[in-house]
């Protein structure tokens, strides 16, 4: 919610997405009714884990996106939020 441009609709389309957050055992499973889990393939035997499997809420995926996006090269207002993004960014690849 204190994210400029867009923090208020990515929270009311997160929460309409979840609907009860009671229901999920793992945050992972939330992470996989969004299509944000990643989604495993085997070829010849051996497990990979591939691109996110896009199951799940689009739009709720693609403000999530973009709330990140700003969230990491438009807002100059320093949060841990923003610094464990920037990390994980950094490890990952942007």
């Amino acid at each position: 919610m204190m994210m400029p441009r867009g923090g208020a609709l990515t929270a009311v389309s997160l929460m309409s997405a979840i609907d009860d957050p009671r229901r999920f055992r793992r945050s992972q499973d939330i992470w996989a009714r969004l299509g944000l889990s990643l989604a495993a393939t085997s070829w010849g035997g051996v497990d990979i884990n591939a691109r996110i499997s896009k199951c799940g809420d689009g739009l709720a995926r693609k403000l999530l996106f973009e709330a990140a996006h700003v969230m990491l090269s438009r807002t100059s207002r320093p949060s841990a939020l923003k610094d464990w993004a920037a990390a994980a960014g950094g490890r990952s690849g942007f």
